[in-house]
């Protein structure tokens, strides 16, 4: 039973270091994650980059607008866009969450 406790604690001390490591780790991937959007975008067109990097169940918001809900409706919504239209930026912050399940960047 000693061992027991004695092992509880050790992994306990030690969740703080592992859940920094995996913050680390994600914040690394998202700020990867943007840059790889922009190089896309520069590359190929906006349009190309976020129907590439959307997920199926994605929900886009634009002013005046109803919700383009799902990568089909992107799809489409980016049908009459204009050619060669490109964004480029790279993030100047990115932060996750403790627990690695949301993050955000912002940036030029």
């Amino acid at each position: 039973m000693y061992k027991l406790i004695l092992l509880g604690l050790f992994a306990t001390a030690l969740n703080p270091i592992f859940a920094k490591k995996r913050v680390e780790k994600e914040t690394a991937v998202l700020i990867n994650t943007e840059l790889a959007f922009s190089a896309m975008s520069v590359e190929k067109g906006m349009a190309a980059a976020f129907i590439a990097f959307a997920d199926k169940d994605v929900v886009k918001l634009s002013d005046g607008r109803f919700p383009i809900v799902g990568k089909a409706a992107l799809e489409a919504s980016f049908k009459d866009a204009p050619a060669g239209f490109t964004l480029s930026w790279y993030p100047l912050k990115a932060e996750v969450s403790r627990s690695a399940d949301l993050g955000y960047t912002y940036g030029n």
